[in-house]
């Protein structure tokens, strides 16, 4: 997923009339006016003040609040299977409650209540809690003068996931952001920008070390909202790119509404996809074969990271993660397993030769591929072997596909009902 990041907020506000005027943003949360960017036109700001002021709430109550201030009352206990008391409550903790019918006090615990009749009460109770506001004073020089409040929060956040829909050949990749408001702030009619360009308001983006500060290695975003717009007409919005100079960044055609506490998920674009389907057995996954997609951006812009979900003609394949996907780039998706193949590696031999603590070996691997389909199909095998300074491949019963440093890779036709082998010798040293 992404790094964590702080969101950046505008919110614009417009004095009507010219004159002195105070302004108190009540829908920004604990915000003090030394965290903000003011911008004003037409207007100015003499004084910022920053104040804690205490305020009542109804909350709801819990069961435990209800079976408190039921304590003394008269209550009905309906218990499993078919057991009824009825009498005065004396106590609830932990759990269970004290019942005195009369002849004697019964513990019982909730867990065996199957009814609890008690004496009507309110559900909900009033809560205390503090609230810091601002307020600005200052003049307006113009009617409908405007003061835009900027300031960065980490209550709200966003992440990318895709539908890559595969059919004949052909593909669909569609981008999703999912946006979540965890604080107390409401968003309503705000003008969204989902961005992985300036600002930069990104935690640990930046970290300190000796030689002071040094990139990390991740990425900058930001979701921006610029509040104060007319309402939007209804609907979910669509997205236009800001920039188109390789950056992630997209803009919402209309105002979105986004409560406390909420969260919704919104399209950003629907693309033709280039893509490859293949099976694979990677000895870096264990030792199933897999499905595999491997997915081509090329759109002009890099794919933030996210969840990539697979349909092939309408089914579901699986899923896979795809990191930050430049243009141009690919990455595979291993979404599912490929349970028709199955490869077994052994160790055929491992012979040692040498003196004076310097000795060489020399290793035969034997990979057996076995397709247990209906049809004849390829699998790529690769193969990772541990790292030596020496190391070096020997021979192969099979040429490779391609040879790396520590990985060699076929690609095998296999028949179905068929099976084949791969046989290959490679070589290092160790001084024990």
């Amino acid at each position: 997923m992404f790094p964590s990041s702080n969101s950046y907020i505008l919110r614009t506000y417009t004095i009507e009339s010219p004159g002195l005027f105070s302004l108190e943003p009540s829908e920004i949360k604990g915000v003090a006016p030394s965290s903000m960017s003011i911008f004003t036109e037409g207007a100015s700001i003499y004084l910022t003040y920053y104040r804690e002021v205490n305020k009542t709430r109804q909350v709801q109550k819990s069961f435990e609040d209800m079976l408190n201030e039921s304590v003394g009352s008269q209550v009905s206990v309906h218990v499993s299977p078919d057991k009824d008391y009825n009498g005065t409550l004396q106590w609830y903790n932990d759990g269970y409650i004290g019942l005195a019918d009369g002849t004697k006090e019964r513990v019982i615990s909730l867990s065996n209540i199957v009814e609890l009749l008690m004496p009507q009460v309110s559900s909900y109770k009033d809560e205390n809690y503090t609230e810091y506001l601002t307020t600005l004073f200052g003049s307006s020089t113009t009617p409908s003068s405007r003061v835009s409040l900027g300031y960065a929060t980490t209550d709200l956040s966003w992440s990318i996931d895709y539908d890559l829909a595969v059919n004949s050949g052909n593909g669909r990749l569609t981008q999703y952001a999912e946006l979540a408001n965890n604080g107390g702030e409401s968003y309503d009619n705000a003008q969204l920008t989902l961005t992985m360009l300036a600002p930069n308001f990104v935690n640990n983006y930046y970290r300190y070390n000796y030689n002071g500060y040094n990139y990390n290695g991740g990425y900058s975003k930001s979701i921006m909202y610029e509040s104060a717009l007319p309402q939007g007409v209804g609907g979910a919005p669509s997205f236009e790119p800001v920039s188109q100079q390789g950056f992630w960044s997209y803009k919402a055609d209309k105002p979105i509404t986004l409560p406390p506490h909420s969260s919704q998920k919104l399209a950003i674009f629907t693309d033709d996809a280039k893509y490859e389907k293949k099976y694979v057995w990677d000895t870096s996954k264990g030792d199933t074969a897999y499905v595999v997609y491997d997915l081509n951006n090329t759109r002009d812009e890099v794919l933030p990271s996210g969840t990539v979900r697979v349909f092939e003609d309408g089914c579901f394949m699986g899923e896979d993660s795809i990191g930050l996907l430049a243009s141009g780039k690919d990455e595979e998706l291993f979404v599912s397993n490929a349970p028709q193949f199955s490869v077994e590696k052994s160790i055929l031999s491992d012979k040692t030769s040498g003196f004076m603590e310097k000795y060489t070996h020399t290793v035969t691997i034997r990979l057996k591929v076995k397709n247990y389909g209906k049809e004849a199909t390829s699998l790529e095998v690769r193969d990772y072997i541990p790292q030596y300074d020496d190391f070096a491949f020997v021979s192969f019963s099979v040429e490779p596909y391609k040879i790396d440093v520590n990985k060699a890779v076929w690609v095998v036709d296999v028949g179905a009902g068929a099976e084949k082998m791969i046989e290959y010798t490679y070589t290092y040293t160790s001084r024990y």
